[in-house]
């Protein structure tokens, strides 16, 4: 049965271990084992859910030695990967080196990088090695990357979208909405608008609260965060911003949870503000439940322009996120519901689990990628 090696950093409930956990069964369907390496200074604590979806957890902390490498090159011995799937920025140049002689290596460039001067340099570099010397398949999340990589490394990549869990992530009955709304202390006519993921400067949040704050409708507009709330780098808080613009009874934080589809179906759209994104996972899930999107007109999210009717996407400021919140307002309930059907639709037949799977199995087999 072949295996595939994926090579993370310490394993986090983020978008590509989730992704894996979500396929492991489906690459196991396919014939295929997967192993899953940690390289941070802690396994993780996404491994143990990584384990229940039967993914081989192996740990071997980072460190720029020779002893690394040695450790690295005794797990591909004891391992015998038919593919070593790299997904961390960090070493990726190491890891080709060592596994490229001898097993195929494919490598996902999961985010919009801005590196610029020296650093630039140096990245452009180690991609062509990459690529030209070791034989690494890059390989990209969204258009925006692609173009990215292009422009700034000279490096050419295959686009394979992520996937979302479909088995989580899909339109409410109504029932099930109202018992949501009800049960997170929603009244029945308050525009909710939910926006997911953890609080940083590149989520933009500080503008979503402050276009709240200035957005003015007949219905109350209520604000749902899920995610980090405050900033561990800077101890910046979201829940003080509101108080400072006197939206505490507007806005809710509920901090990081696992049952995100719940608190998507207690809303009636979904915003993503962010300055750029890798690839919008936060906006598929929201489409997958049926939501209305605000997006930023930003690299990431500007690849969903056109998806579907109800998905828009505005200047990443407070006043383009009020346009928005503006335009949403007046849509009637009858185009509502003809939007959320549409939306989800979209999202399944692009990004579920069997269309991801499917294109990396294609990778993997040596075709090229849609």
């Amino acid at each position: 049965m072949p295996r595939v090696l994926h090579v993370l950093n310490a394993l986090q409930r983020s978008g590509a271990e989730v992704m894996l956990a979500v396929a492991t069964p489906h690459f196991r369907d396919a014939g295929y084992d997967t192993h899953v390496l940690s390289t941070g200074s802690e396994r993780g604590v996404f491994a143990p859910a990584l384990e229940r979806a039967g993914c081989i957890v192996h740990h071997l902390p980072f460190e720029r030695t020779p002893g690394y490498a040695r450790l690295f090159r005794r797990l591909l011995t004891e391992v015998k990967p038919d593919v070593v799937h790299v997904h961390c920025e960090r070493a990726a140049l190491l890891y080709a080196a060592l596994a490229g002689p001898a097993t195929r290596v494919v490598r996902t460039i999961h985010a919009w990088f801005d590196f610029t001067g020296p650093l630039r340099l140096r990245k452009g570099v180690e991609r062509w090695l990459c690529h030209r010397v070791f034989g690494v398949s890059h390989v990209v999340p969204s258009p925006s990357v692609r173009v990215n990589e292009r422009r700034r490394f000279m490096n050419d990549t295959a686009l394979c979208p992520n996937w979302y869990d479909d088995t989580r992530f899909f339109p409410p009955t109504d029932a099930e909405r109202q018992a949501a709304r009800r049960d997170f202390g929603f009244a029945p006519d308050d525009l909710v608008v939910v926006s997911i993921g953890n609080h940083e400067p590149v989520k933009n949040y500080h503008s979503a609260l402050q276009a709240i704050g200035r957005f003015r409708a007949e219905r109350r507009v209520r604000f749902l965060h899920v995610g980090r709330s405050v900033d561990p780098a800077t101890g910046d808080s979201l829940a003080q911003l509101a108080a400072r613009l006197g939206l505490s009874d507007r806005a809710c934080f509920v901090g990081q949870s696992d049952d995100v589809p719940r608190h998507l179906h207690a809303a009636d759209l979904h915003m993503m503000p962010s300055l750029r994104e890798g690839f919008g996972m936060a906006a598929v899930e929201a489409m997958a439940s049926g939501l209305p999107q605000i997006l930023a007109d930003v690299p990431g999210l500007a690849d969903f322009r056109g998806i579907a009717p109800g998905v828009i996407h505005v200047p990443p400021t407070m006043e383009g996120l009020a346009a928005g919140l503006e335009t949403m307002s007046a849509t009637t309930d009858g185009e509502h519901r003809r939007n959320a059907a549409g939306i989800a639709e979209a999202a399944r037949s692009r990004f579920s689990t069997g269309v991801g799977v499917a294109r990396y199995l294609r990778l993997y087999g040596g075709l090229r990628s849609d």
